[in-house]
């Protein structure tokens, strides 16, 4: 399946950034995170170290993801100490069953595995001992911090408040029971900060302006796009249903809430003030990581992870704590850890459901439309040209599928969409300046999902404008199950049959090179070197064919055809580095498939080739030319 949104985000940020390695090293990969502060800095490094370990496959990238069940295992290894070691592997064991775990390597976003890990950072912090805490064990445990709020910098303000919640219950705690006096506690809390801005700070100082304008553009600007409709009960209750709390959670959604109460209870009963403290202050990140998702008006059940890895956490913790008041041997928790994992471990990602067919309407879209896309970038790259598609649907084609398959194949184009556009001369506007443009009827298969896009409404509007537009021209059309539509248009005209095979003389292939004007070129290395031009048209037409070179020395240039006899003959004359091509006009046999040959011949054998890898450059122009006779 192709990716999508938005796991196709991290991909295409991890591919430009290994990009910027190949070209510069580990300074061009350091000044690509400086220069454009990534989304998610962990997913944009696992992609980048991902696409390098498994090149043009996101396999390898995905397979990273496993680092994130591991850094689960550990933190829950921390929640569960004390315990004898059986049972410690018994609870790790069941909770590898939970479908965030799946989700987290069977998706490439960040949010779940942001859920998980602040969640179990939020319950560790609330069983703080302040007593016992050292110096350097506050700034490590400041250093967790900071980075588990950069492992989603957008939900950095949730996640901290989460946190936040619990570490002052430890504060609470230690004041409650009078053992730590309030400069104590506020020496180490300065010196947690301290180890959390290490992290943080930098990338704010960087990124800090782009995460801001993110939040405001998701939960103010664009709100009413991103919006769950329902009631104010719907949105109080919404990440309790079982369904959606089930794909989740999984059995934790049976017995987690009997952990976490029956602790509650066993903790007030003990008469222990700092043991009941302690598991309210864990209640309390918990209610909070349900309150924040809750309240705001953007709900999915990414969002909610927030909440649903809180919620292991606590219960996790609220087992450990039950196993250790009312021991039970470690071999029985491990059988019983095991046999959960047996029963309820599924090899599936229910959080993202590919086998829907919603997902399987875009996969079978682009698959349809982008290779027909590529080529005509891949044309115009060739010539040295930087082509842009606009795309103009949310779905079920998307910008981001298509540049993820450019940049695998290190075509250099631009792709955008505009789906929060509300405005019809903004769009038709946007259309004009692109190279290639996608539409789709609207109403179609995979297309916009559970939001209301404004850009749907002109999508018809906008292909029937492009249609009657002479300077456009239809490059493919996709038809879904439903009778819908995608129409790719282009301004680029079509391809030109004409083929130039580089015979002997000739380096390999280098280019395009945009930034100086090259399209692909080779280097004529010797005192002699041959080309072969066909025309591959079924119904060839006269005309010439254009071959623009450079030369350091003057070349002798004759044009053969098929059967050898000069049709003309110039000369190249050396002006290599003055920027300016020689343009021959090649004539074209008009039988299809017919060769003609360009032999070059150095008028001085032996010329010093200076700072030159060799003596002409030869570049193509793919077009056919009225019939004329001249060569200039």
């Amino acid at each position: 399946m192709v990716p999508f949104y938005d796991d196709v985000s991290y991909l295409n940020d991890g591919l430009t950034r290994l990009n910027a390695f190949d070209m510069q090293g580990f300074a061009g990969l350091a000044r690509s995170f400086l220069d454009d502060a990534p989304h998610a800095p962990y997913s944009s490094l696992l992609a980048t170290i991902g696409f390098a370990l498994t090149p043009k496959s996101m396999l390898g990238a995905y397979a990273l993801n496993a680092i994130w069940v591991i850094v689960f295992l550990l933190l829950v290894r921390y929640l569960v100490q004390g315990l004898p070691r059986l049972s410690q592997v018994g609870v790790m064991v069941a909770s590898l069953a939970i479908p965030m775990l799946a989700t987290v390597v069977g998706s490439f976003r960040p949010d779940t595995y942001w859920g998980l890990i602040t969640g179990q950072v939020a319950i560790i912090l609330a069983n703080m001992d302040f007593a016992k805490a050292t110096g350097r064990q506050m700034i490590l445990t400041g250093v967790l911090v900071g980075a588990t709020a950069l492992s989603k910098p957008t939900g950095l303000p949730a996640g901290c408040v989460v946190m936040g919640i619990g570490y002052l219950g430890a504060v609470v705690v230690s004041l409650a029971v009078g053992s730590v006096p309030l400069k104590q506690i506020a020496t180490r809390t300065s010196l947690m900060l301290v180890g959390a801005a290490i992290l943080v700070v930098p990338y704010l100082i960087v990124g800090g302006r782009d995460l801001l304008h993110y939040i405001l553009a998701v939960m103010s600007d664009n709100v009413s796009v991103w919006r769950t409709e329902g009631s104010f009960s719907t949105h109080l209750v919404y990440y309790l249903k079982p369904n959606l709390a089930a794909s989740c959670v999984g059995w934790m959604l049976y017995v987690g809430p009997f952990f976490l109460l029956l602790w509650l209870v066993t903790a007030g009963r003990s008469r222990n003030r700092g043991v009941f403290v302690r598991t309210l202050a864990v209640w309390a990140s918990l209610f909070t990581a349900y309150a924040i998702p809750t309240v705001s008006p953007v709900k999915s059940d990414f969002i909610g992870s927030l909440f649903y890895g809180t919620f292991i956490a606590g219960a996790l913790w609220s087992l450990a704590q039950l196993l250790r008041a009312k021991p039970v041997p470690g071999v029985v928790v491990l059988a019983a850890g095991t046999a959960i994992f047996l029963v309820s471990w599924r090899p599936s990602v229910p959080m993202v459901k590919h086998d829907s067919s919603y997902y399987a309407a875009i996969d079978k879209a682009n698959r349809a439309v982008t290779p027909a896309i590529l080529e005509v970038l891949a044309d115009g790259s060739a010539q040295g040209e930087i082509l842009s598609v606009y795309t103009a649907s949310p779905g079920p084609v998307l910008d981001a599928t298509l540049r993820y398959e450019a940049l695998l194949r290190g075509i250099p184009s631009t792709f955008w969409g505009d789906y929060t556009s509300r405005n019809w001369s903004s769009i038709l506007a946007k259309a004009q300046m692109a190279d290639v443009v996608v539409a789709t009827n609207a109403g179609a298969l995979g297309q916009g999902g559970n939001f209301s896009y404004p850009g749907i409404q002109y999508q018809d509007r906008l292909i029937a404008e492009l249609a009657t537009d002479r300077s456009w021209r239809t490059l493919t059309i996709y038809i879904d199950d439903a009778g819908y539509k995608t129409i790719v248009f282009t301004k680029r005209p079509p391809p030109s049959p004409i083929k130039l095979f580089f015979g002997d003389g000739f380096r390999d292939q280098e280019g395009p090179l945009p930034d100086q004007g090259l399209p692909t070129f080779r280097w004529m290395l010797g005192d002699s070197a041959t080309l072969i031009v066909r025309n591959t048209a079924v119904a060839a037409p006269t005309g010439t064919f254009g071959l623009r070179c450079q030369s350091i020395a003057d070349v002798n240039l004759s044009i053969l055809d098929a059967a050898g006899r000069q049709l003309t003959s110039t000369e190249l004359r050396a002006r290599a580095g003055s920027g300016r091509f020689d343009v021959i006009d090649v004539p074209l046999d008009p039988q299809s498939n017919s060769a003609t040959v360009l032999s070059l011949r150095l008028k001085a054998p032996n010329v010093p080739l200076g700072p030159w890898p060799g003596y002409v450059l030869c570049a193509t122009i793919t077009s056919v030319h009225p019939p004329y006779s001249n060569v200039r």
